[in-house]
């Protein structure tokens, strides 16, 4: 059963203008009379289409580095909008709250957040890799990229294919898959970027599986898993199927008890099926973009955690398996369905075209943009 609001509460997102889920962020707030979503951006560039959303009720944009002006730019504008809560939609966002939050906790409600050392362990990807294997739980071979590794790499010492994988970073962006020692050394040797800020890790054969969570202390409160759908490599599925992995929990379950990770997180998993173990790819300590899907499954995330943060009641919910499709995926499927007289179609409220319709301007005005792009 999802919370009452009885009294009006003012949550204030932050964002570096960087965060492509902050528009599934807000509208998990919808129908939800008695919040008021204010969003602060601190950025250089102008904030994105998602401030056309019809449920941001005003928007801050201050011009410049959020690091910089995070003090600052943050305590004005939680007084200017009377803001109750503070949401972030980064990790490196979490972090700074996680430096603040002596004087933050003096003004405001801050978001479950955990603290600097295990925010900066759950985003670095190496020192994650590291951690996992140090803890005894199922890990990926890894090298930190260096000139060093240029001179000494020992090509039967290591798995490949491989992967080339920035330290921090989401949405599969920056990852090249290399066949062989030959191809890696090409590709490092011409591009000295690769020198700094990546990792070598082995191709893992075997599927994608993730899971949402919520904790504290190192204990789960409520959660999803979820498999992607129609995706091609490191490329963000076109649908999710939620499933039920009593092996995939107990496993989430016993690291985030290790870490006594707080708040909330979506865990990245790669299924071995060679040595038929799940091994832990990514730990994203932030919102994501399926959040409408888990709020169709009956886990509203954010909205939960809004509603624990300020003690109001409300019971942990289980989550109910199904499909969730994206974009032009969801349409293509709904029509699909209904062409061939499938007995049981695809319904529009099992993608994303529902949430879309009671809040088009965002997508609409992208879309417009984007065409004007392609024909200029």
């Amino acid at each position: 059963m999802d919370p009452y609001f009885r009294k009006e509460i003012n949550i204030l997102i932050i964002d570096d203008n960087n965060a492509p889920f902050i528009l599934p962020l807000i509208r998990s707030f919808s129908g939800y009379k008695n919040i008021n979503l204010d969003v602060l951006v601190i950025s250089h560039e102008k904030p994105h289409l998602f401030r056309y959303s019809r449920y941001i009720r005003h928007l801050y944009y201050k011009k410049g580095i959020i690091q910089e002006q995070f003090k600052e730019g943050v305590r004005e504008t939680i007084e200017q909008s009377a803001a109750h809560l503070i949401i972030p939609t980064r990790e490196w966002i979490s972090r700074l709250i996680a430096e603040h939050h002596h004087w933050l906790n003096d003004i405001v409600r801050i978001h479950p957040v955990s603290d600097v050392d295990t925010i900066e362990l759950t985003f670095d990807k190496w020192k994650l890799n590291q951690w996992l294997k140090a803890n005894q739980f199922p890990y990926s071979m890894a090298l930190p990229v260096s000139k060093k590794l240029l001179d000494e790499f020992k090509p039967d010492e290591f798995p490949f294919p491989a992967l080339l994988k920035p330290l921090e970073g989401a949405g599969g962006i920056g990852i090249k898959l290399v066949d062989d020692a030959k191809e890696m050394i090409q590709v490092l040797s011409r591009d000295e970027n690769y020198l700094n800020g990546f990792f070598i890790q082995e191709y893992i054969q075997g599927y994608d599986i993730d899971m949402s969570l919520f904790s504290m202390d190192g204990k789960i409160l409520f959660h999803t898993i979820q498999r992607g759908m129609m995706g091609g490599s490191f490329e963000f599925p076109k649908g999710i199927e939620f499933i039920k992995n009593g092996e995939l929990f107990d496993l989430v379950t016993d690291i985030i008890e290790k870490l006594r990770f707080t708040g909330i997180a979506h865990l990245d998993f790669r299924y071995d099926s060679t040595r038929k173990v799940y091994i832990l790819i990514d730990f994203n300590a932030r919102y994501w973009s399926s959040l409408q899907g888990s709020r169709l499954m009956g886990v509203n995330f954010p909205v939960l955690a809004t509603a624990y943060t300020f003690d109001i009641p409300f019971e942990y919910p289980d989550y109910s398996t199904g499909y969730f499709y994206y974009g032009t995926a969801a349409i293509k499927r709904v029509l699909k369905n209904f062409s061939s007289g499938s007995k049981y179609p695809v319904q529009i409220r099992n993608t994303q075209i529902y949430s879309i319709a009671r809040d088009p301007l965002p997508e609409i005005l992208y879309l417009i943009k984007r065409l004007v792009k392609i024909n200029s």
